[in-house]
């Protein structure tokens, strides 16, 4: 993600994760590092020079300052080849991409166990080593031989300078977990009402099957609210119901989008979240967003439940993958989904 006032390329975790201030209604768009050098010049917001004017002083800006050190302190605790492997390995580099558009580097050794490569993914991203799943070109990489002993990069062919596709499990969904429900909530724009659209891209295989969103309130096996506005409270509401075993047979996969309708951007929105639990017990999260992440997109792809054919049960895999595209058309969410995701799940 690039910071748009040093114009470099950063992680999303060196962005400011909510709104500086109440009266904030664009993205976070500058690194901390960027909001920092600002607020301890001006005393205010970096994007003062497109009219914000909302101070960042006292707690805030002290709060900035400690995230932007417990990162810096992250990145110097890791091992010097981690930190920068394009400059201390000479037998090339490994890139491992998160469908989320984040991307990291360790030196390439082929003896590298998976597990290895697992635990370093885990230093920086915090996932869980039984959420990971490694994808080399169409191959998983598994963590272990059929004898039980560490498979290793060479066992699957990787090279040099390629790149590992990372997917992350976010739970299996058990046989008695039929219904699940994802609940969306955003505040208005600054400007007034507008829309921030839930909806659910269906799949069989690689061929788009359906549908549901504020105008296609049903499906066989889905449905959804429609728009449920509080002009009052200047919020708006979406939620989705998702029966699994009323699904056709030959359904394989869920995409879960949101998509900004009028504004240009997700960002524009106040406080947009959402929850994902099962219908019986909602205040047993499954997943929650507080959307810290694609503020900057017009699309987001939350998340996908994908089922496994050979057992016939479901699994939650988190994506955060931008795109263009809203319920308006959504040509350019689906090819995102073909170009960048379907291969790999």
């Amino acid at each position: 993600m690039r910071c748009l006032k040093c114009k470099i390329e950063k992680l999303r975790r060196e962005f400011p994760q909510v709104p500086l201030a109440e009266t904030c209604d664009h993205a976070n768009l500058h690194c901390l590092k960027c909001v920092i050098e600002v607020a301890e010049k001006k005393n205010k917001c970096s994007y003062s020079e497109n009219k914000c004017s909302s101070p960042v002083t006292g707690p805030v800006l002290e709060d900035l300052k400690s995230r932007l050190k417990a990162l810096l302190y992250t990145y110097e605790s890791l091992t010097p080849e981690l930190a920068d492997a394009s400059q201390e390995c000479s037998g090339g580099v490994l890139s491992i991409a998160l469908l989320n558009g984040d991307k990291m580097s360790i030196p390439f050794d082929p003896s590298m166990k998976i597990v290895d490569v697992c635990s370093r993914i885990k230093k920086i991203y915090n996932y869980d080593i039984k959420k990971q799943k490694l994808i080399y070109g169409e191959k998983e990489l598994m963590l272990e031989k059929e004898d039980g002993s560490d498979t290793t990069l060479s066992d699957f062919g990787v090279k040099p300078n390629s790149t590992i596709h990372l997917i992350v499990l976010l739970f299996a969904i058990p046989e008695k977990m039929n219904e699940v429900t994802l609940d969306l909530y955003w505040g208005y724009p600054s400007r007034g009402r507008d829309y921030l659209d839930a909806s659910v891209l269906v799949y069989q295989g690689k061929s788009e099957a359906g549908i549901v969103d504020y105008r296609h309130t049903s499906f066989p096996g889905i449905t959804h609210s429609g728009d449920i506005m509080d002009d009052n409270a200047a919020q708006g509401h979406h939620v989705i119901n998702v029966c699994l075993n009323k699904l056709p047979a030959d359904t394989t996969s869920l995409f879960f989008t949101l998509s900004a309708w009028s504004s240009p951007t997700i960002g524009k929105f106040k406080h947009p979240s959402f929850s994902f639990f099962e219908t019986s017990k909602p205040k047993l999260q499954l997943c929650e967003d507080k959307m810290k992440t694609a503020m900057d997109a017009q699309a987001i792809i939350m998340c996908v439940i994908v089922k496994k054919l050979i057992c016939n049960t479901w699994t939650v895999i988190t994506l955060g993958t931008q795109s263009g595209g809203n319920a308006k058309c959504y040509d350019r969410l689906h090819n995102t989904i073909k170009d960048k995701l379907l291969s790999y799940l």
